[in-house]
């Protein structure tokens, strides 16, 4: 435990006592080798003999990379998909006056829900990513997420496709930007695995 203030306390749990140093004598506890704490736990030792702070930082591979940069791609995407979303549903006659369906309000309205509901959807996928980026060990909640943000894209592409209206870029796009941080996740997570 590190307290601020004037100076600092230094506690460390040992069985049976507790060893704290204030500044004045923290160069003394810093010097203590973990062969002196014969009786005490391993955890004591391992603890005063593993490495600083900036020995433990982890180098982000090139995969993790990848997908921090798409897991923030997707942020910034969900964030304009709830932006638009919210004009479409909340600014739906307007936003209706342009299409040519028969019940224009409502189409505009669901189209603000579904858009708004993927937003946040991408944006909590986004977050998972970002995060697992830093520790891949941790990336299969992201690789789950992206997956089934691909199989909807994929989904939607075979609508448009067989009949349905719209454009087939978008959800083409979309497939393959999901497709691809599967991809980098699944990769860096079998790295991660094997060190």
């Amino acid at each position: 435990m590190v307290r601020a203030g004037d100076g600092f306390e230094l506690s460390l749990a040992v069985p049976g006592r507790a060893l704290r140093a204030h500044a004045a004598c923290a160069d003394m506890l810093a010097s203590v080798s973990p062969s002196s704490l014969r009786g005490h736990s391993r955890s004591t030792a391992a603890l005063l003999s593993s490495p600083q702070p900036s020995e433990r930082m982890f180098e982000m591979s090139g995969n993790c990379k990848i997908v921090k940069g798409l897991s923030l791609l997707g942020i910034v995407y969900g964030i304009v998909q709830i932006v638009v979303g919210a004009i479409c549903f909340f600014g739906a006659a307007d936003v209706a006056g342009m299409v040519g369906i028969d019940d224009p309000v409502i189409t505009a309205q669901v189209l603000g829900v579904v858009l708004a509901v993927s937003g946040v959807f991408l944006i909590v996928t986004g977050f998972v990513g970002a995060r697992g980026a830093n520790r891949p060990s941790k990336l299969m909640p992201f690789i789950v997420l992206a997956t089934i943000f691909t199989f909807v894209n994929l989904f939607g592409l075979a609508m448009i496709i067989t009949g349905g209206s719209g454009a087939v870029w978008p959800n083409l796009l979309q497939a393959a930007v999901g497709l691809s941080a599967v991809l980098a996740a699944s990769r860096a997570q079998k790295e991660a695995m094997e060190r």
